[in-house]
């Protein structure tokens, strides 16, 4: 705020008037934000209303609130002997206080929305690194779910997996409790949390002290945080299993932004658990010619169904790799303000590595769409992603990537 500052001295200059801005949280007593000189003092009247001006301090100071989401004062005085604060200086004060704050403000707002998409960024590179070894189900699962509870600074975490043949949801992997102590859950039990989240394919918060819903009793430190494990298909969602995340070491409440982290991720995670699947069943020439089979469905089934566009756009696509898996892809976007997006990607090579690299640009475009509408500026902040995502990654380094983008 050096340059509010100076505006302040530079009134003072002209006024005879001292000037300052206050704010504060809420939840502590306000302090300077900017003053002409330290001869200014907090107020001992501070108005609710925005707008709203009060002479302190026996009348040598006007105080005004500034209108702004965040508690924000703007006081005029003391003067110098045979000046006094008058309406005009506030008048003349308010529109260049509420300009500076109110971009103070977007700053702040800006660096949250940075961070969060950073924490989303950086779990795809996780899940990438895992999806390029060949690793087993629960390795895949706990290295995985580590990554999700540190994010979001939960002690107990779990996920689940469905299996078919006993329609139970069975854990693979767990922290802050042993993965023995968590009984197998079915999947119609009404009384179930994961259950219940895992039917509906929708994420849910318990609020309360002692969640101990059914076979929930692990997680019952207070709230707990549970995000249904997607599979998206052509033909719709398809759930795997449950994430739960419970007992926060900072004691807040998970918020709507903690639930859109997790979900942001929930079907990277289940591609990772197919992955695994395919890797752990390749026993054999025979049966790895099935897995292939079966990685070439779940590619497949990754691109985007034509219609999540509709009504807005009609659009027909059509992919055929040249081997069971390659590194052709497409990707359909509803952007702001009714327009659509589409993407047109090919990696070069074919195999499991360049269907790692199409995997990782669908889903970091996936993100990176929501925030720029400019083609240009969505492909330059995609190739950023994968750059730094090469670097980390062994696995990722030999295959190029070319496509458009366009709106």
């Amino acid at each position: 705020m050096k340059e509010l500052e100076a505006v302040l001295i530079a009134f003072r200059e002209g006024t005879h008037c001292e000037a300052a801005v206050w704010g504060s949280d809420g939840r502590s007593a306000p302090t300077v934000i900017a003053r002409s000189s330290t001869k200014v003092q907090m107020p001992d009247v501070l108005p609710d209303e925005p707008g709203q001006s009060v002479p302190t301090n026996f009348g040598t100071q006007m105080v005004t609130r500034v209108p702004s989401v965040k508690k924000i004062w703007l006081t005029v005085g003391p003067c110098d002997p045979g000046f006094s604060p008058e309406d005009r200086h506030t008048k003349l004060l308010m529109p260049v206080v509420t300009q500076f704050t109110t971009a103070a403000l977007e700053v702040e707002h800006a660096a949250t929305e940075l961070a969060e998409r950073y924490e989303e960024i950086n779990l795809l590179y996780t899940i990438g690194e895992i999806l390029g070894r060949t690793v087993t189900l629960e390795d895949a699962a706990a290295t995985i779910l580590t990554e999700i509870s540190e994010t979001v600074g939960a002690r107990v975490a779990s996920i689940l997996v469905h299996d078919a043949r006993t329609n139970t949801l069975q854990a693979v992997a767990a922290l802050g409790v042993p993965k023995s102590e968590i009984p197998p859950i079915n999947a119609d039990d009404v009384s179930s949390v994961s259950a219940r989240v895992f039917r509906t394919q929708h994420p849910l918060i318990v609020v309360g002290k002692g969640v101990t819903f059914g076979k929930e009793s692990p997680y019952g430190r207070g709230e707990m945080l549970s995000v249904p494990i997607m599979w998206t298909t052509p033909s719709g969602g398809m759930p795997l299993g449950v994430v739960n995340l419970a007992d926060r070491r900072s004691r807040q409440p998970f918020s709507a932004g903690d639930q859109k982290l997790v979900m942001a991720i929930a079907t990277q995670i289940g591609t990772a658990i197919q992955n695994a699947r395919l890797v752990s069943a390749s026993l054999d020439q025979q049966r790895l010619l099935q897995e292939m089979s079966l990685a070439h469905d779940l590619q497949m089934k990754l691109l985007p169904s034509t219609d999540v566009v509709s009504p807005e756009a009609e659009v027909t696509a059509r992919v055929v790799p040249a081997e069971s898996v390659g590194g052709d892809f497409y990707q359909l976007f509803k952007l702001r303000e009714g327009a659509t997006g589409l993407m047109i990607g090919d990696v070069s090579g074919h195999g499991y590595r360049a269907a790692l690299i199409m995997a990782l640009a669908m889903s970091a475009s996936a993100i990176h769409a929501q925030n720029f509408v400019n083609p240009g500026q969505m492909l330059g902040a995609l190739l950023n992603s994968l750059r730094e995502c090469r670097g980390k990654s062994a696995a990722l380094r030999t295959p190029l990537l070319k496509f458009k983008y366009g709106t």
